[in-house]
């Protein structure tokens, strides 16, 4: 992959100018656009998120922790956070912890292993997808985390959740999806919308 450096020497541009169009910033005409990124594209330049990232203070990730991502509405409900996460230029990183096919060692050792994954990995925040509804002890590794729960509860209050009605869809109710209003500006700022 082509460094800055690189472009700049082969386009004879400066390395200022270069990470300009890179990085989409004003202050270069049309034709040094053009040409820095055929430029970058010929030495399969990609950029570096994590790099951009770091230097922001955000990653625009979001940790997405299932339970097990192979029943009941999980499916479904990751779908929808990759529909929002799409919307708003998020990416996810998933965790699928598999409860219902793993035995032995701790439910919640599982999920807090998980969760030091997700934070050393520098997400923004944490969506903790359940199999079905039920009260979660709290995760002490949440306490200075955005986090809501989806398809469960928090024992602790402080913590947000999304409820899914499985009475309703059990007696057959027909269930209207309203528009999203996910505002993904908000992670940093408020905590992690659903």
């Amino acid at each position: 992959m082509a460094t800055l450096k690189e472009i700049s020497e082969r386009t004879g541009l400066s390395i200022a100018t270069v990470s300009k169009v890179l990085n989409n910033r004003p202050g270069v005409n049309r034709e040094t656009y053009d040409f820095v990124i055929s430029v970058a594209k010929e030495l399969n330049c990609r950029p570096n998120l994590n790099a951009r990232n770091l230097k922001r203070g955000n990653s625009r990730t979001l940790g997405i922790i299932t339970e097990d991502l192979t029943v009941f509405n999980t499916p479904e409900i990751v779908d929808g956070i990759d529909v929002c996460c799409e919307e708003h230029g998020f990416h996810y990183i998933l965790g699928n912890l598999r409860f219902f096919k793993r035995f032995g060692k701790e439910r919640m050792a599982l999920l807090q292993d998980m969760v030091e994954t997700m934070l050393s990995k520098q997400v923004d925040g944490v969506i903790y997808v359940g199999m079905h509804s039920h009260v979660l002890a709290p995760v002490s590794a949440f306490t200075d985390t955005r986090c809501v729960y989806a398809y469960c509860f928090s024992a602790d209050p402080g913590i947000p959740s999304v409820a899914y009605d499985d009475q309703r869809v059990r007696l057959g109710c027909r269930i209207v999806e309203r528009e999203s209003t996910c505002n993904f500006n908000s992670v940093t700022q408020e905590g992690l919308p659903i």
